[in-house]
């Protein structure tokens, strides 16, 4: 996909608040500072992580790792091509519990992106992952002019295509073999929310 005309709005990068609001949690841009907060989220959910992602490269659980990554997501972010934003419940601001990744941005004609997101598994099924998705994504329409999110999801992992339905995206179709995860293709269903602002 190739960037459009500079005429069509872009992101506007004036927010009065830079991360997501909602209401039993706090919110966190991507910044190396959060390296070892992340680690520990990672560390401590890897098998429940795992089944859902693509194979880890050989360094991934270590700090030096992690802090480039955030890194990277911070630079990203400036050059809004991704929106990374971490969570923790109100009462325990320090522990990470989650991640959304707002990836693949293209502006122009396009204004849409990709959209991941994980939670803790000692937090699953509680709601607090459709709290994060539905404010991140209202967020990110409202502050950064995107028109559609897509989230990828394998049909199995009913509880994240949950999520993805009670924050109001909608099953748009199945793609066979459509990313490799966990060593395997697995096929996947393209769930999507449209801003109900953009016309």
């Amino acid at each position: 996909m190739t960037h459009a005309s500079a005429d069509h709005k872009q992101s506007t990068h004036t927010d009065l608040h830079p991360v997501p609001v909602s209401e039993r949690l706090n919110y966190s841009t991507a910044d190396p500072q959060l390296a070892a907060a992340v680690l520990a989220l990672i560390t401590q959910n890897k098998t429940y992580f795992e089944q859902w992602m693509p194979v880890p490269a050989a360094d991934y659980y270590t700090l030096p790792f992690q802090q480039a990554a955030l890194a990277q997501s911070a630079s990203e972010k400036l050059a809004c091509r991704q929106l990374k934003y971490y969570f923790s419940l109100r009462e325990f601001p320090d522990v990470l519990i989650g991640e959304i990744t707002f990836m693949n941005i293209v502006m122009g004609a396009f204004c849409s992106c990709h959209v991941g997101y994980r939670i803790a598994q000692a937090h699953a099924g509680r709601g607090l992952m459709t709290e994060a998705l539905l404010a991140a994504t209202q967020y990110v329409f409202s502050h950064h002019g995107l028109h559609r999110a897509e989230a990828n999801i394998i049909p199995r992992n009913q509880p994240s295509l949950r999520v993805a339905e009670k924050a109001g995206y909608v099953n748009e179709g199945l793609s066979p073999k459509y990313l490799r995860i966990n060593g395997l293709w697995e096929d996947h269903y393209h769930m999507v929310k449209l801003n109900a602002n953009m016309e």
